[in-house]
């Protein structure tokens, strides 16, 4: 009865962290969820094995967040779903960070300069946990208020990050009113208000900076529009490698048809990710697209869509993992998951962007060119698996009305990395545009989380994003985050959605993850003080 006692404070933290989660219903739980663990820690009896206590914190939160990964459809294959297992059991020890920093800057210190330190610790972990190959920062807490409308639209300034970093301020406060009022020798109650006050003014001075921004843009226009059909084809992702890809093109030319006659022409169609998988090298590497190119002549629309794009080497130049041709030794092909524009009339030559992040094993084995003995046997067996990897940003640009629209084309998970997504938009993008394919997590709350991470990228970057999904959620998302328009997930549909183009840069924009910067430099300092500082036992328990 007492373990379990001691397992209560780390069980609640897990618990509340995956109340707070979207879509569970309870975002407020997300400003103490901390308290009752970092609260434990100033129980010694109740403090043994710690690490294993917190690992077992975040195995509960990774579990309610996301026990979807696993994909729990009839056609899961077993690579997949065991892979989702392997996710769950690994992620919570790099939550462990965090959690081992704070208690060793708190031991070595005193409880106010660990309790400074939490918020400072906690960003440089979820920033940390967002670089390299191996990154998945998908779990940030800042997306627990994403419908916190007014409060979020402080992302513009410093990003889901720095949201974060109120959220773990929050929990720091509540976290000392807790202790103090515990502290049966202390009688003044007055000695908590002022960060009493500190937590109203975190919660009230982000609201009503919200009220201005979001009163700005109801009252802004722009004079440069685009009419953007998003077609949602709905097809079976382990059906979509050895259908006929011909049909599936053709599957998408007759909803843009249907819709067209409805709504009118559209000044771009945007399919979702690998709308178009292989149908030829001729069409996959040469970009004769003369198969699509008439029907984009008759309609006069644009067209961007998802491709496997394939490019050839010879040996010298072929990168690490390329592969050697059926058809000749001498010439190595590497396949990239891409996106590319088709111009009416061949007004511009066709213009292709690479997907730079690439979903870790399920696309491509991390630091792959480290072990390239790995590979075969880690690689997915559905698709491709193993493709290239993109090496630049770039947009998508065209002209209308003596406009150039750039268009920066996301794709599929690089829309969880924040700062990743204003490179488009420093190279001059003025709409965003997301394709993807979620059909593998269908009837799950991951197509509905990774929308939501769409709009924290919308508010950050303040551009409107219509959204592609090959079974949804698709929809146009404002620069306010407001979902502005959805398909219902699941079926056979297209929509036609006004995008304006918005040329405003913001500071998230300018500045990127600077708060994840300045929290590693805090840390650093901090645990530097902390293995010098000269405080005594007695400090130490203040």
């Amino acid at each position: 009865m007492h373990k379990l006692k001691g397992l209560i404070p780390f069980i609640i933290t897990g618990l509340f962290l995956g109340l707070a989660f979207p879509p569970m219903p309870l975002p407020f739980l997300a400003f103490v969820a901390f308290v009752p663990l970092l609260f434990s820690f100033e129980n010694e009896s109740q403090n043994s094995k710690y690490i294993l206590k917190t690992y077992l914190t975040f195995f509960i939160y990774h579990g309610m967040s996301n026990w979807w990964i696993s994909s729990w459809q009839e056609n899961t294959d077993p690579y997949l779903f065991i892979s989702g297992f392997a996710v769950w059991l690994i992620n919570p020890f790099f939550f462990l960070i965090p959690i081992i920093l704070y208690r060793y800057i708190r031991r070595k210190t005193n409880f106010k300069t660990a309790l400074i330190s939490f918020p400072f610790i906690w960003t440089f972990f979820e920033w940390g946990h967002g670089l390299g190959e191996l990154s998945y920062p998908w779990l940030n807490i800042g997306y627990s208020q994403i419908d916190f409308f007014y409060w979020i639209q402080q992302l513009d300034i410093w990003g889901i990050y720095g949201a974060g970093f109120v959220i773990a301020s929050v929990n720091s406060l509540v976290l000392y009113i807790v202790k103090y009022l515990s502290d049966s020798s202390k009688k003044d109650l007055k000695a908590f208000s002022l960060p009493s006050v500190a937590i109203l003014v975190l919660i009230i001075l982000p609201i009503v900076y919200g009220y201005v921004k979001v009163d700005n843009y109801e009252t802004t226009t722009s004079n440069s529009t685009l009419n953007i059909s998003i077609i949602q084809p709905n097809m079976d992702p382990w059906d979509k490698w050895s259908l006929s890809p011909e049909g599936q093109v053709l599957k998408h030319i007759a909803i843009q048809d249907s819709l067209a006659k409805v709504s009118g022409k559209s000044d771009v169609a945007l399919w979702s990710e690998t709308a178009i998988p292989y149908l030829s090298m001729s069409f996959n590497c040469y970009n004769n697209f003369s198969f699509l190119q008439r029907w984009i002549d008759t309609s006069g629309t644009y067209l961007i869509t998802g491709m496997a794009r394939y490019e050839l080497f010879d040996k010298e130049t072929a990168p690490a993992l390329s592969k050697k041709a059926a058809w000749d030794s001498t010439v190595y092909f590497q396949a990239y998951n891409s996106s590319v524009l088709i111009s009416p009339n061949m007004s511009n030559p066709p213009q292709i962007y690479r997907k730079s992040k690439l979903t870790p094993f399920a696309e491509r084995i991390p630091y792959a060119e480290y072990i390239p003995f790995a590979t075969d046997f880690l690689n997915w067996g559905v698709g491709i698996s193993a493709w290239g990897k993109g090496e630049s940003i770039s947009t998508l640009n065209f002209k209308k009305d003596n406009f150039e629209y750039k268009i920066g084309t996301i794709i599929c998970i690089e829309s969880i990395y924040p700062e990743f997504c204003t490179q488009f938009v420093n190279e001059g993008a003025n709409i965003l545009v997301i394709i993807t394919n979620d059909a593998w997590y269908n009837h799950t709350p991951g197509p509905y989380q990774h929308y939501m991470i769409a709009r924290a990228r919308a508010i950050e970057n303040r551009r409107f994003i219509a959204r592609c999904a090959n079974s949804g959620i698709s929809g146009l998302i404002s620069l306010t985050g407001e979902s502005v328009s959805e398909l219902p997930q699941y079926e056979q549909a297209g929509i036609k959605v006004e995008v304006p183009a918005i040329t405003e840069i913001s500071i998230y924009s300018k500045y990127g993850d600077f708060i994840g910067k300045i929290s590693f430099v805090f840390v650093l300092i901090s645990i530097i003080y902390a293995k010098y500082s000269k405080i005594n036992i007695t400090q130490n328990k203040d």
